[in-house]
């Protein structure tokens, strides 16, 4: 006899009846599933270790009481309760980004960058942070399915390859549809299943991707692929809608070099940075020298810029007395100029859709000699970009009875026409998705085969800098999942295990192209150890650009004319970009470094244009194209061109979990650019904002100066302190004395501090309602104020946390002293002793502490396992603010301890500091005179918050410094 019990469930649901189990038991054979596994009968009890005498105890209770902790029987060396473990790892943003895990008991709950990697240098970005609680994700598949119902590995292996050979059989066509690919075992993988089905068709996918640069290489270069921007060469960036400090192509990358190119403590000089947009964009808030532009006048521009560079000299590639569209004359030569003295140390982009803009900027960079000097173009050939010309045609088509397998991608959310995906998947005899959790493709395919989360998997990379990249599972796989590319292996009845494959795959191709490790096992054992190596690839460098490409976009160009009406500008914004991770509350919490909004998406407005139509922040309206109409609120937003509207992706999601689920609206049908109509619906939306006032109201909150003033007089800017009288006794500033300081110049505001620090500090998530009250909880907060006119303002980011003053006015009114001045210099928080008076908030200066109104959700199993165990869960009516994560402090004390030597400078790093891919935050002893945190506090730039106050704050900040031309 043989029977399946879901034996889990029966017994938590009350619903296993001890005695039938007993009987089933008696004599026959039971077998039964834990997992994918199929187990006997002795395997049962052996892995129960428990008899059936037990089982009225398991029917009348819901959890087995714990009677006593069990050892381990073999010991790990590797694992120390309490102690973390770092795994060197990576994820996939197309180039690869190395990321280091912080693990503990073999749970991953803290991600750091790389700082071996030569692309991000150990930056990285919010959704890099976040990623680790999308692993705990529990709503991800726990396991395969056929028609939605749950199955085994075994029978849906069987019965997809028995599909896939009946369609090569009749002559039918396969399409596996995969996002960009830059993984030399992957592009093996999907070799071998092009062989063993020879109709199948690979075809990459990308939603709001920089796919015109491409398109524009292959044109000019016969070279599909992404240039190399070596940002910190430069002297000049000029930069059309690229959003490269913010979402585009590789935002951690162009950080670091930004900011190492604006970098005062170690340069005497930094880069000038000129920016066109029609939205007010992380970049655009960081640029010296900004232009609001609508799209038409921004193309404008390029066309003309370009006929003024090759005027000066150089290769020829406008048709000589064409007429030009009109644009600002005087800024195309001031700019032009500019460009032309520093040739070969300039940098134009844009972050256009269109191709023929992007062939036209090319010529620029050609006619600078930036080209082996600032930008590198090389063939990567383990780098598949996509073409959604190709996508379309097979969308388009009326193609059936064919097969498709998508793999890392969503065009039924995220296509333009997704009812055209949705056909097209209905026309398949086979559809399968390799989704790891429910996407709204996924549910409308036949088969879901799911993949693990990236921690779970293995894999490599190769970066834009020929690095080679190893990712490692730092965590066996929590649900029945398994890598995406052992089930293509599967498919392609290949029995090597994936770990295998990529071992063979860097043994054949790349043991040779280093000269660091001699053997293949200390060269495999190294990579994975370190999650990177360098390799010599030799790369085809670009040829010369192709004249004929650029009068060809030239010729399309002129017939684009401006229009009146107003345009819609889809974005990927920094919290969400285009929606993989939209059941994550960390990203959705986070306010948007701009708009300063949360949860959900909305129409971004001028004033101007805001007036013109009686609307303010909260009013809704209904925007409509030929193919989309949608209501959401406005956000009147300074810095925007008058007749543009623009609007984040990633939202609107139907299928999503239970956090991103029916939230905001979806962008996706608009396309990258529409004309659109407004209609105000006399509603108003109250939105989740985190900052409502934008001004400093003529304080020196944030101090300025230019460049010009800065090298007449270092102190520019930053005026004479005050002499202040205390009646505070005086601190003993002996040993250790803690400090930070912050420089502006490096801040770009872009939050990847924000969720560093939710996810080191178990910082609940309240949710929008909670948000509007203005009871958001995040320790650390990025203020933006705006100087200027509300067409072209200037703009400063400043990061805010405790101030850790040494005369700190929440001590003095707090009646039970739960916040109290530490020997080292630090306001700590005891959260035993707070009874929740408030006080100590309403007497900050800096509005930086937090208070739990609630005792927020912890119900959810999967996500508990994120939290950090060297840090308190707080509970309601407790205050909380900024630690300095203490933690880190004591175990960098103990690791010197261990060591016998003194705690040197930059042994502890804040989650803060340590994620920032600016290099902006300092953290050390004061008391050391060679720490770095002592060399910026005695620097001219140096100043303090309030300083009038006297209530002497430990974290200062750097003057920020435009460089003005």
């Amino acid at each position: 006899m043989t029977k399946k019990i879901e034996y889990w469930q029966d017994i938590e649901n009350k619903t296993l009846d001890p005695e039938v189990l007993k009987s089933e038991f008696a004599d026959g054979e039971l077998s039964f599933d834990i997992g994918s596994v199929k187990k006997s009968r002795r395997s049962f009890l052996k892995t129960m270790g428990f008899s059936f005498s037990a089982m009225p105890l398991l029917s009348s209770c819901l959890r087995i009481p714990v009677k006593k902790a069990m050892p381990y029987i073999f010991k790990s060396e590797q694992v120390v309760p309490g102690v973390a473990n770092w795994y060197a790892t990576s994820i996939d943003p197309s180039f690869g980004a190395s990321l280091l895990v912080k693990t503990r008991e073999g749970r991953p709950i803290k991600i750091e960058g790389n700082p071996l990697s030569l692309v991000t240098r150990g930056g990285t970005m919010a959704s890099d942070q976040a990623s680790v609680l999308s692993l705990y994700d529990s709503h991800r598949y726990k396991g395969p399915k056929i028609k939605g119902v749950n199955t085994q590995w075994l029978q849906i292996d069987e019965e997809v390859k028995e599909k896939l050979k009946l369609l090569i059989d009749e002559g039918k066509e396969i399409h596996l549809i995969t996002g960009p690919i830059s993984s030399p075992s992957t592009i093996r993988v999907i070799k071998k299943l092009k062989k063993k089905y020879p109709t199948l068709k690979h075809l990459v996918y990308e939603p709001a991707g920089a796919e015109s640069i491409l398109q524009a290489n292959r044109d000019c270069f016969g070279i599909s692929s992404y240039p190399q921007f070596l940002i910190e060469n430069t002297k000049l960036i000029v930069s059309f809608s690229a959003d490269f400090l913010g979402t585009w192509i590789s935002p951690v990358e162009f950080t670091k070099q930004y900011s190492a190119s604006r970098d005062l403590l170690k340069n005497k000089t930094m880069s000038r940075h000129i920016h066109f947009e029609s939205m007010m964009t992380l970049t655009g808030s960081n640029a010296d020298e900004r232009y609001t532009v609508s799209p038409y006048e921004e193309h404008a521009f390029i066309i003309n810029l370009l006929a003024y560079l090759q005027k000066k000299g150089g290769d020829q590639y406008l048709p000589q007395g064409e007429k030009l569209p009109p644009t600002n004359r005087l800024a195309v030569a001031k700019i032009g100029d500019e460009l032309w003295n520093n040739k070969g140390q300039s940098l134009v982009l844009a972050g256009s859709s269109n191709k023929n803009c992007q062939i036209m900027v090319n010529a620029i960079n050609e006619i600078l000699e930036n080209y082996g000097k600032t930008l590198i173009l090389k063939e990567r050939p383990h780098f598949l970009g996509p073409d959604l010309n190709e996508i379309e045609k097979y969308f388009s088509s009326n193609i059936s009875n064919h097969g498709v397998i998508f793999w890392d991608v969503n065009p039924v959310y995220d296509y333009q026409n997704a009812d055209l995906v949705a056909n097209y998947i209905k026309r398949s005899s086979v559809s399968v998705s390799l989704s790891t959790k429910p996407d709204e493709t996924s549910e409308v395919c036949s088969y879901v085969m799911p993949a693990n989360h990236y921690l779970e998997a293995w894999n490599d990379y190769i970066n834009s800098n020929d690095q080679l990249l190893i990712a490692q599972p730092v965590i066996q796989p929590l649900f029945s999942t398994r890598t995406a590319q052992e089930t293509l292996l599967v498919l392609a009845d290949e029995k090597a295990d994936y770990y295998d494959f990529i071992k063979n795959t860097a043994k054949s191709e790349f043991k040779n192209k280093q000269s660091k490790y001699l053997t293949f096992t200390d060269f495999w054992n190294h990579t994975v150890h370190d999650g990177v190596v360098k390799l010599g690839l030799k790369n085809i460098r670009a040829s010369k650009l192709d004249k004929k490409a650029v009068i060809m976009a030239f010729a399309k160009s002129k017939s684009e004319k401006d229009s009146n009406k107003t345009i819609l500008i889809t974005y990927k914004s920094i919290p969400m970009g285009t929606g993989r991770q939209s059941n994550n509350p960390w990203l959705h919490e986070l306010p948007d470094p701009v708009t300063k909004a949360t949860w959900g998406n909305y129409f971004l407005i001028s004033k101007k244009k805001a007036d013109s139509l009686g609307l303010k922040t909260g009013s809704v309206i209904k925007v409509s194209s030929k193919k989309h109409a949608l209501e959401l609120p406005v956000v009147v937003q300074p810095g925007m061109s008058e007749n543009t509207l623009s609007l984040a992706l990633g939202y609107g999601r139907k299928i999503s979990g239970k956090v991103g689920k029916n939230l905001g609206g979806n962008a996706f049908p608009f396309g990258a650019m529409s004309e659109v109509n407004i209609a105000p619906t006399g509603k108003i939306k109250m939105l989740p904002l985190t900052q409502t006032h934008h001004s400093m109201e003529g304080r020196d909150i944030v101090r300025e100066t230019t460049l010009s003033e800065w090298k007449l007089n270092p102190k520019s800017g930053n005026k004479e302190s005050i002499k202040l009288i205390s009646m505070w006794p005086k601190h003993d500033k002996t040993g250790e004395q803690w400090a930070m300081a912050i420089d502006l110049n490096k801040c770009t505001g872009c939050s990847g501090c924000v969720i560093s620090c939710n996810a080191e500090n178990n910082v609940p998530v309240v949710g929008p309602e909670e948000v509007k009250n203005r009871r958001e909880m995040h320790w650390l907060r990025i203020d933006r104020y705006y100087k200027g006119s509300d067409e072209n303002p200037e703009v400063v980011h400043q990061p805010v946390m405790c101030q850790h003053c040494d005369n700190a006015p929440c001590e003095t009114v707090c009646p039970v002293l739960a916040t109290v001045q530490s020997s080292d210099g630090l306001n700590q928080q005891v959260y035993n002793r707070c009874v929740g008076t408030r006080y100590c908030a309403n007497n900050c200066p800096y509005k930086v502490r937090r208070f739990n109104w609630f005792d927020y959700p912890h119900n959810d199993q999967y996500e508990n396992m994120v939290l950090n165990p060297d840090i308190t869960v707080r509970s309601r009516g407790v205050m909380e603010k900024c630690s300095m994560c203490i933690q880190r402090i004591q175990e960098g004390r103990l690791d010197a301890k261990k060591k016998g030597e003194e705690l040197k400078d930059g042994a502890v790093k804040l989650a803060c500091q340590q994620s920032c891919p600016g290099d902006a935050i300092v953290f050390g002893n004061l008391n050391d005179p060679n720490s770095n945190i002592s060399k910026l506090l005695n620097n001219a730039r140096n100043y303090k918050i309030l300083e009038e106050l006297n209530v002497q704050p430990r974290v200062s900040y750097l003057t920020k410094v435009r460089n003005k031309g």
